[in-house]
């Protein structure tokens, strides 16, 4: 693990040196033609080429190591996507500094907490409230104060802009070779049960030496950098020679499909949630998606039939809607592929990894068929969180397996299927029920724009479904139940009450479950009431 006993950073050479990040992307840059598209900035119209990438982070590397920023810097990003971080973000790997993107849906008691658990040497932040807030969090810090960089060309204050040098014609990544416990990164968890977890992350973790060439392909990231399928698409992208297209900020199904329209999107890359609200969009039959080939689905695992609803709505039928499992901690476990693609799994155990079901009462291996929680173990898991070895030592056990708190099983030719979060499961009666099972089948209402299903616990019945919804227009309790009854088992209905609410917090793309902490007292006095 590459810290010492005081949590910094350290560079020396360990005997297993590895082919850096740096080297890679540098490889992946010098590989395109100069005026191939690296990126579009779908909501600006703004492009950089692969030869402008390279040329901007040769006069950025510079400007950064003219602040310090070396091999034990930790630099903190706040932003969902733009240019200016990308850039930041690739010039920071070529010299070698760990780099911090941290969500900028984050609450300022959760932002605070974050700037004193990491103790950056450089922030970036993008203009607006996330950057005041910052200006007003850093004087309660309890660390040495971070040079704050704006990305805001009329700002009077350290500039993006004032950090482009002269660029060396010559230049070549200054951090070429990496130790096996280099930090390339620090990546937060989405802590939708509790406080984030900062989990470092190796160069291994981010080479993958057998993905093929995709050149000129446009293919949409729905994610934002700061989550690990963002920051593996902005290095993979380049690697691959593929058009990367992302958005500053979240946008709604209606961009979505304006988008896919606009540059002739071939693929996109998104959660569950993301793909439901565009296939069911009652405008959808208006937007010409047909350059859509491809949809690649992370972060949840999707049922047999809605992944059949999304492949029919926007794939034209096609069975290339292909589902991926994994975890920060991990990186990817599980993938489908197009040779291999059963609908309702999210595919094969990828090479290079081991895995396993394990009965989560009594500990031991399970076979096909049953399910259990999900443990999986590869040479490039994550070095452990960030100045927390229990809860390091609580994720991999000594055997190197780590445990991913979900449940789901395999099939007798090895598919892989997932349920949900061990602690999110509702157990009702003899049924367990994931609570993405209820969201989902109600993201498919034109009137909802958004759900959490929770489980209210029952003296007889174990847990009763609960859910709390957005409209888009006005809905009745009645209405949703009836929805439910005519869509779902009878085990799936909301018994355990219905709450509106203006919105659902998300960090990292995940809804924030611990705000059913905020409702479940309101359910529980309905249900004594009922009883």
């Amino acid at each position: 693990m590459a810290l010492n006993s005081e949590d910094k950073l350290r560079s020396c050479v360990s005997k297993n040196d590895i082919r850096s990040v740096s080297m890679h992307v540098y490889n992946g840059l010098k590989q395109q033609q100069s005026t191939d598209l690296s990126q579009i900035e779908a909501d600006t119209g703004r492009t950089l080429t692969y030869s402008e990438v390279l040329n901007k982070c040769a006069c950025l590397v510079p400007g950064l190591v003219s602040l310090g920023v070396n091999r034990n810097s930790k630099i903190m990003i706040f932003s969902y996507n733009s240019q200016e971080a990308h850039l930041l973000i690739l010039s920071c790997i070529f010299i070698g500094a760990t780099i911090v993107p941290t969500d900028i849906s984050y609450q300022d008691d959760e932002i605070l907490y974050l700037l004193n658990l990491i103790e950056p040497d450089i922030i970036f932040s993008e203009k607006g409230s996330i950057f005041e807030n910052l200006q007003n969090l850093l004087p309660l810090t309890t660390f040495l104060k971070p040079r704050l960089i704006k990305n805001d060309i009329e700002s009077p204050d350290l500039k993006f802009v004032d950090l482009l040098f002269e660029a060396d014609p010559d230049f070549t990544p200054p951090h070429k070779i990496s130790e096996d416990d280099h930090v390339f990164a620090i990546m937060f968890s989405s802590g939708t049960t509790g406080r984030p977890k900062s989990i470092m992350l190796p160069d291994s973790y981010f080479l993958n030496e057998r993905e093929g060439r995709a050149t000129g392909q446009r293919t949409l990231i729905l994610s934002s950098v700061s989550w690990g399928s963002g920051l593996y698409s902005l290095t993979s992208s380049i690697n691959r020679g593929y058009t990367m297209l992302y958005f500053q900020e979240r946008k709604g199904e209606v961009y979505l499909l304006e988008t896919v329209q606009k540059y002739k999107v071939k693929a996109i890359v998104g959660n569950p949630s993301f793909f439901l609200r565009m296939a069911f969009h009652p405008r959808l039959s208006e937007y010409d998606t047909s350059s859509l080939i491809f949809l690649y689905s992370l972060g949840a695992g999707l049922r047999k039939e809605n992944q059949q609803l999304i492949s029919t709505k926007l794939l034209n039928g096609c069975n290339t809607l292909l589902q991926v499992y994994g975890a920060t901690e991990m990186g990817v476990g599980v993938a489908s592929s197009l040779s291999e693609n059963r609908m309702g799994s999210c595919g094969r155990v990828v090479k290079g990894v081991d895995f396993k079901v394990i009965d989560p009462q009594t500990g031991n291996v399970v076979g096909a068929n049953v399910e259990g929680e999900l443990y999986f173990r590869r040479s490039n898991l994550m070095l452990g969180y960030f100045k927390d070895p229990i809860s390091t030592a609580a994720a991999i056990d000594k055997d190197g397996w780590y445990r991913t708190g979900d449940i789901g099983h395999f099939d007798n030719d090895g598919f892989v299927y997932i349920l949900d979060r061990m602690k999110e499961i509702i157990n009702y009666k003899n049924h367990k029920i994931s609570p993405s099972d209820i969201e989902y089948s109600l993201l498919k209402h034109p009137k909802i724009e958004g759900v959490l299903a929770v489980g209210v616990p029952h003296p007889k019945d174990g847990e009763w479904p609960a859910v709390i919804v957005v409209c888009k227009e006005d809905i009745s309790r009645k209405e949703i139940i009836d929805y439910i009854a005519a869509n779902m088992s009878e085990e799936f209905v909301p018994r355990g009450g219905i709450e509106f609410s203006d919105s659902i917090p998300e960090v990292n793309g995940k809804i924030r479950r611990c705000i059913k902490e905020k409702y479940l007292p309101i359910f529980l006095k309905d249900l004594k009431n009922k009883d």
